[in-house]
């Protein structure tokens, strides 16, 4: 009875001292908080058509971390992806354009087409970052690349594209496939990436006007398209070359906002390449506009 008694007084106690704030030594109040560490991957789709960029995010959660603009070693660690069945890379590869503008992000998009040779089939991938001694593993990610048969509405769209991976198309036109496909094929499944990479084309060509339209059309058509933020970034771009700061700078503003309040929605941390590049321009022209 005494040893009963005693343990209920000692709960009592213990009780006492948790209601008036204090914290036992050793429990998870009197820890720091720690940083659960992940790396999540995500497909902008299920199935894409042959030729078609292959869009995926990636999204690292680690004290710390940081992703590359592109797979391989770098000084913020290596990340590779894990293909199944096994593809060929592809070589002379590069990182899409506003990736390879920021060093480190923690929330990156991919062309998996632009760094692997991928056939008709299904596939699935992984993502792994090995960073400051420690291993992230994501989650699969499965899709399809589909066959295109005779008599398909795509069969045409398809054969009309002849210089990829799209990233050869960032400063070269070649047979001007990519202007012809939305022409002749506005309803394609292909126009989206030929609308960006025209944009793109124009502006390194210092074409600004036509750039903009480029880059409008993806905004407007395909809100929900993986580079429309790429677009909208592209457009400010165009307008600080024209020397348009406060049209440049309320574009800014709205991407800004509309980046902050997706990432809200989704309960997200961590921001996209475009986001950072967003946030120093808006900074830069804040400074450009405050001078005159």
């Amino acid at each position: 009875m005494l040893a009963t008694r005693f343990k209920r007084v000692a709960v009592l106690v213990f009780a006492v001292v948790l209601a008036a704030g204090f914290t036992v030594p050793g429990t998870a109040a009197d820890r720091p908080s720690e940083t659960k560490s992940s790396l999540d991957l995500t497909a902008a789709q299920t199935e894409f058509l042959p030729l078609e960029p292959i869009l995926i995010t990636l999204h690292v959660e680690s004290e710390g971390a940081a992703l590359p603009a592109g797979p391989g070693t770098s000084k913020t660690g290596t990340l590779r992806f894990e293909v199944a069945p096994a593809v060929k890379p592809r070589s002379g590869a590069k990182p899409l354009p506003l990736e390879r503008q920021v060093t480190d992000a923690q929330v990156r998009r991919y062309d998996l087409f632009e760094w692997f040779q991928f056939p008709a089939g299904t596939f699935t991938v992984r993502a792994v970052l090995e960073q400051k001694g420690t291993k992230l593993t994501s989650a699969p990610v499965q899709f399809t690349i589909r066959k295109v048969a005779k008599g398909d509405r795509e069969e045409q769209p398809v054969a009309r594209i002849h210089h990829t991976p799209w990233c050869n198309y960032d400063t070269e036109k070649f047979c001007g496939d990519t202007f012809d496909l939305v022409k002749t094929w506005p309803n394609s499944g292909l126009a989206k990436y030929c609308h960006y990479w025209n944009g793109r084309y124009s502006q390194n060509k210092n074409e600004l006007d036509k750039a903009i339209a480029s880059f409008r059309t993806v905004i407007e058509k395909y809100p929900g398209f993986a580079l429309a933020d790429d677009a909208e970034y592209g457009i400010v771009e165009c307008l600080v070359a024209q020397k348009k700061l406060q049209e440049a700078r309320e574009r800014t503003g709205a991407l800004q906002k509309k980046c902050a309040e997706r990432t809200a929605r989704s309960g997200g941390k961590g921001q996209t390449a475009v986001q950072r590049l967003a946030d120093e321009m808006s900074r830069r022209l804040d400074r450009e506009l405050s001078r005159r």
